[in-house]
Formats: structure tokens, sequence, C-alpha cells
């Protein structure tokens, strides 16, 4: 079997001393005899995730390429140099920023109507009837709440959720508001599910 790896130049994103990039299984071989195995090697795989920029990275400096039986056994090594950075491939982040320490204090109906009223102050809502809709929708749950009704608390929180998404689609929401109000509502049902 031969191998590559690779080592990259220190830069911003933290990576390990050396990779194993490729490999290639030859042949059985008697002691002395020689195959040739060619090796391609693309900005793919080297490029490091970057979670600043959410991109994948290739970032400029020396990388060598070391070649061998095992990366204790090199039997060939070169460099090549990239001049500047190349983004190879732009992601988007998927999960929306959480307020860690606030998503688990959302236990009661208080606690989310308290999290609508401070979207709304500070101006989350493009119109006044879609905050007044879901603390009207969190007023009548909290009657729910008090007789401990947990089947229709799971049924009308899916409905808020419901209520929530329908803000959304419409434009009545910010996506800061509704990322917010949604991981609240989760937060909030762990305690009934």
């Amino acid at each position: 079997m031969t191998q590559l790896y690779v080592t990259a130049p220190d830069g911003k994103i933290e990576k390990p001393e050396m990779e194993l990039k490729s490999f290639v299984k030859t042949g059985n071989l008697n002691p002395g005899e020689k195959e040739n195995v060619e090796f391609e090697l693309n900005a793919q795989d080297i490029a490091s995730f970057d979670e600043d920029s959410s991109a994948w990275i290739v970032e400029k400096g020396t990388y060598e390429v070391r070649i061998g039986a095992s990366s204790e056994d090199i039997k060939l090594a070169t460099t090549f140099t990239v001049d500047k950075d190349i983004v190879v491939e732009q992601v988007n982040n998927v999960y929306p920023e959480v307020d860690v320490d606030k998503l688990y204090k959302i236990r009661t109906m208080d606690g989310l109507k308290g999290l609508v009223e401070k979207m709304e102050a500070s101006g989350e809502f493009t119109n006044g009837n879609a905050a007044h809709s879901l603390k009207l929708h969190l007023t009548a749950l909290s009657h729910y709440e008090n007789q401990q009704a947990t089947a229709k608390v799971i049924k009308h929180m899916e409905g808020f959720k419901v209520l929530l998404d329908d803000q959304k689609s419409n434009g009545l929401i910010t996506e800061k508001a509704y990322n917010r109000l949604k991981t609240g509502a989760n937060s909030y049902m762990i305690k009934w599910r």
C-alpha cells in the first residue's frame, strides 16, 4: 500500500501536523519489484473548514506532500505553494444563533410570553397584530398548563409553532425572533413530553 500525506501551512485554521489524504493498494510485489502509482490531489482534498466564514478554504502558504508505505516510512517528499486563500465551497449556517443560557430557562408559559413581549419591544414584529395573536395563543395555553392538561398543552403548543411558521412565511416576524421563539417553544415542550 502506498499512502499520500499532506502537511498544511500554519494559518488561521487549526489543522493536524500531517493528514493522510489518499492511498493506493498495490498488487502483491516480490522484494525488489516496483509498481507505478498515481495520485491526484485537488483543492477540496486540502481544504479546511473555517467556522468564522462558514466555508471550506485552502489557506495560502507552503504545503508539503509526503508519499510512503506509512507515516513512519516516507519515500518521497515535495512541496507546493498556494499564493492566496482559496474558497473551495461556501456553505450556510443551518443552525440559528441560540442563547444557550436562556434556552433551558423557558419552562413556563409566562417565560414564553415574556420572550414574545421582549421581541415585540425590540421591534422584531412587522405588525402589532402578530405579537398580539401569539400572546393571545399563549394566554389560552396558560389555562391548560395550570390544569396540568398535558395532551392539550402539547396540541396547542404545536398550534403555536404553526402560527410562528405562518408569521414567518408572511414576513410578520424577523428571522431572529422566529428562531428564538421556536427554540423557546421547543425548550418549553421538553417539560411536557
